[in-house]
């Protein structure tokens, strides 16, 4: 260390033992401040992982404005155990699900009293009074919405009630729409005219009259796969929401409000929910049982360690306290600033606490061994000083590691990097300040101290650091082939692991959406939506044969992939107007029908009153979309059918019409360029910017290098280990190599600055110089590892795939790289004697007097 920091290091020590209250209490008001914060944190429950800004969320957007049903949906599948689904029970069953569906409502009791509030003059008052007349329903929508109107042309600023206001009529009626058996579209013949009226008006009560409804619908195609199985054992009720798919308050609400209405019913049925709404309330779910499970988990495994390790409760709540404190700042930061809870950044706490002991292991393992000669004050200040300079070198580099993840486009994992890298700077500040203040005032025997670090564990960690010496020291060359054929046998494997990224597959096997997913996925035609959106620029272009043709064939290309169970087009209404009407023996309009007919088709329908194909073409017929059920949203499976469909279309799809594919199964195969993208980017940024640091601050460009072999010999394995394992690189383990960077690097700064220092003392000695730091990294660096190995594997406990995944491979890269770096970097350094270590001592003696 330099004499700069040496005295900087004096000046601190001495500052805080004079302002002990003050610092203390500056301490604790930001604690409380953030702390406060926290009871303001949200969950974001959306599985989407690029921003609403994102080109494929855009067109979803459009989309919604020109579509009807294109909001978020709950799928129920009812299963009967009987022969038929086409029963009296499960009819029943079906109609009073529909009915409760249709009247769902997510007002509270303090609503009341909230909207009283919000009188301000004379219009407010009268409308606020209209809707409290009874208690607030669907009904009350139209007057809610006159009120949130006229409450935004008077008090426009005041934003928290006009956001209020908008929550409040989602809430009062956040079901759009029903589709079930009770009351979907049924195109028929009625004395030679088109009837378009409700399936089934009431539910039948004779064998007779249940069978003549089963028959209407069996012959109607709209509704196989969709509303109704093929094995005749199934059908859905299909609810579409007005909520949005961030909004992760109101949709675990309905979602829960959903699972006790059927909780409710007495039938013999059993139901099976999916959909996208249904998901994203799981992911909420998720996120929640996450942070109750992994919390107490890693505080309990991090304790047993701490213990076994220091062998006084000391070294437990002290670590444990900083890293609490660390917690509370950031998640108080994340907060603060808005941003909410997600899959990803649900793993925040257990990185946290798990980094944020890091420092204080090396703290408490210098200031043990210095206590043994020293009292509290002095083994406190050259703690500090002995570790100031590499706590603030892994300070740096780790924020960098993490940092780097926050150039990704992906939300999820920039918000993840950006807040991991900030408290990863709490943790640092935390360190150096509440240690100084808390360790002088602790009773330390030295016999106790003695004890400490004599300890069985810490002892096997001597025998591990002399046996590695050895091997080093007498075949450095061994060493290095060796680990340079196990590294380039990892590197081969690790070059063939997959890119991919599924939602669905990610759920634990036991949840309950998975359960559920496998058996409508099993029956029906699936639970993932994806529209093929046809746009152009000339009103009624849908109308023309050679757009229904088109159409078609692209409709008819799609249906030959085994991962599209459904599909629905304005072609399939035509075709069941053309059924009823012609009765001429085919189920299809002709590919040779005229303008004039499907123009008269068309206007047939609106004169009977349909409305659900505005689901599938605008009101102008310039837009028209094929609505596609997939069994699958994996990335690869829709990079594939996306790639098929448009390559295809082009070559039928007339001039002037343009495709886009939307909805959840282009996202995901959206996202696969992007995680590739963002590992290849974290990969680059974390070895530039963490070689850079270490150079600069070792002053030596061999040194720098030096330094990043363990880490990159460890992101090669952790390769190998996921190609053996059959793991993909995707959305969470797209963030190892950012991850293991910068923490590993921890390792490597402290090995090279305690070198560094030892061979100034060993007068370029070098055996006896990395004998010395070998035995003395040996131990916080194996007890770091384990520490935080055992942390992250606490995620393993997730019930979604893509968090297991990251946790048990960051897991075993703490492991793996603390191993490399014991063992590489003795024989590196052995074999290249980097000279400006024989330059430094040389300065050193030509300064000393003879």
């Amino acid at each position: 260390m330099t004499k700069k920091m040496e005295s900087f290091v004096l000046t601190y020590s001495r500052w805080i033992e004079e302002h002990t209250k003050l610092f203390a209490f500056g301490l604790l008001t930001i604690t409380l401040f953030l702390g406060l914060q926290l009871t303001k944190l949200q969950v974001n429950p959306s599985l989407f992982l690029l921003d609403k800004q994102d080109t494929g969320r855009v067109h979803m957007a459009q989309a919604r404005e020109l579509f009807s049903s294109t909001g978020e949906q709950i799928f129920i599948g009812v299963l009967t155990e009987k022969e038929n689904i086409f029963n009296q029970s499960s009819l029943e069953t079906v109609k009073k699900l529909s009915t409760e569906f249709k009247h769902l409502s997510l007002v509270e009791e303090s609503d009341s009293e909230q909207l009283k509030m919000l009188a301000i003059d004379e219009t407010s008052t009268g409308l606020i009074n209209l809707i409290l007349t009874e208690q607030i329903t669907y009904k009350d929508k139209r007057n809610l919405t006159k009120l949130l109107k006229h409450y935004q042309a008077i008090h426009p600023e005041k934003f928290n009630d006009i956001n209020y206001l908008n929550s409040l009529i989602v809430r009062s009626a956040p079901v759009v729409k029903i589709r079930s058996l009770s009351n979907v579209e049924n195109i028929q013949l009625d004395n030679e005219a088109l009837d378009v009226s409700d399936l089934m008006e009431s539910v039948p009560t004779t064998p007779a009259a249940i069978k003549a409804l089963e028959q209407q619908a069996y012959d109607n195609n709209l509704y196989i796969n969709s509303l109704i199985s093929k094995d005749k054992k199934a059908t859905t009720i299909q609810i579409e929401l007005a909520i949005d798919e961030e909004d992760s308050y109101n949709l675990q609400k309905t979602y829960q409000k959903v699972l006790t209405t059927l909780d409710l019913i007495d039938t013999q049925d059993s139901f099976h929910i999916g959909g996208s709404a249904s998901y994203l309330a799981a992911i909420t779910e998720i996120v929640e049982k996450d942070n109750n499970k992994f919390f107490p988990f890693v505080i309990l495994v991090i304790s047993i360690l701490l213990y076994a390790s220091f062998r006084r409760w000391q070294g437990v709540w002290i670590p444990l306290t900083i890293a609490v404190v660390t917690l509370v700042w950031t998640m108080g930061v994340v907060s603060l600033l808005g941003y909410q809870l997600n899959i990803i950044t649900n793993m925040i706490p257990v990185f946290l606490i798990s980094i944020a002991v890091a420092d204080s292991i090396h703290f408490l393992s210098a200031y043990y061994n210095s206590a043994e000669k020293n009292n509290k004050s002095v083994a406190v200040t050259k703690s500090l000083d002995y570790l100031m300079t590499p706590m603030l070198l892994t300070t740096i580099t780790t924020f960098f590691g993490f940092i780097a993840l926050a150039v990704s486009n992906l939300s999820f994992i920039r918000e993840f990097g950006l807040f991991v890298a900030i408290g990863v700077v709490f943790a640092f500040i935390l360190t150096i300040s509440m240690l100084p203040l808390i360790m002088p005032r602790l009773k330390v025997e030295q016999t106790s101290i003695k004890k400490t670090n004599q300890n069985i564990l810490l002892s096997m960690i001597d025998r591990v650091s002399f046996n590695i010496n050895k091997l080093s020291s007498s075949k450095p060359i061994l060493v290095l082939i060796c680990f340079s054929t196990i590294i380039g046998g990892a590197g081969w494997l690790g070059s063939q692991i997959s890119v991919d990224n599924e939602n669905l597959a990610s759920f634990s096997p036991t949840t309950r959406v998975y359960q559920d997913n496998q058996t409508l996925n099993k029956h029906l035609g699936g639970t993932i939506p994806v529209s093929l959106w046809f746009e152009t620029d000339n009103d009624n272009t849908m109308k023309s044969p050679e757009m229904m043709t088109a159409i078609r064939k692209v409709q008819e290309r799609l249906n030959t992939n085994p991962n599209i169970g459904y599909s629905l087009s304005y072609v399939d209404y035509l075709d069941r107007i053309h059924e009823v009407m012609a009765n001429d023996g085919f189920s299809k309009l002709p590919s040779d029908a005229s303008r004039e007919l499907i123009s008269q088709y068309f206007l047939l329908y609106e004169f009977s009153q349909g409305n659900d194909i505005q689901d599938v073409v605008d009101f102008h017929y310039k837009n028209s979309r094929i609505i596609a059920l997939s069994y699958t949203d994996k990335g690869s499976v829709w990079q594939e059918i996306i790639q098929d469909i448009t390559t295809y279309a082009d070559t039928v799809l007339p001039e002037g019409v343009t495709l886009k594919v939307v909805g959840m199964g282009e996202l995901q195969a959206s996202n696969i360029p992007e995680i590739v993208n963002s590992q290849i980017n974290s990969f680059i940024i974390s070895v530039i910017l963490i070689s850079l640091v270490m150079i600069i601050l070792f002053r030596s460009l061999v040194l720098g290098l030096i330094g990043v072999v363990p880490l990159i010999t460890t992101i090669v394995f952790v390769g190998g280990i996921m190609f053996l394992l059959d793991i993909p690189l995707d959305i969470g383990t797209s963030m190892v190599c950012g991850i293991c960077f910068g923490i590993g690097i921890d390792y490597t700064i402290h090995f090279i600055s305690v070198f560094k220092r030892k061979f100034v003392v060993f007068s370029g000695d070098w055996d006896k110089t990395l004998k010395e730091t070998t035995l003395s990294v040996c131990r916080p660096i194996i007890v770091n590892s384990i520490t935080l190995s055992i942390g992250f594997s606490m995620l393993t406990f997730s019930d979604y795939a893509a968090i297991r995944n990251l946790g048990l491979l960051i897991g075993c890269s703490m492991v793996i790289c603390a191993i490399f770096t014991l063992f590489l970097l003795p024989a590196i350094i052995r074999l290249v004697k980097p000279q400006v270590l024989v330059n430094k001592l040389s300065e050193i003696n030509e300064a000393v007097p003879a």
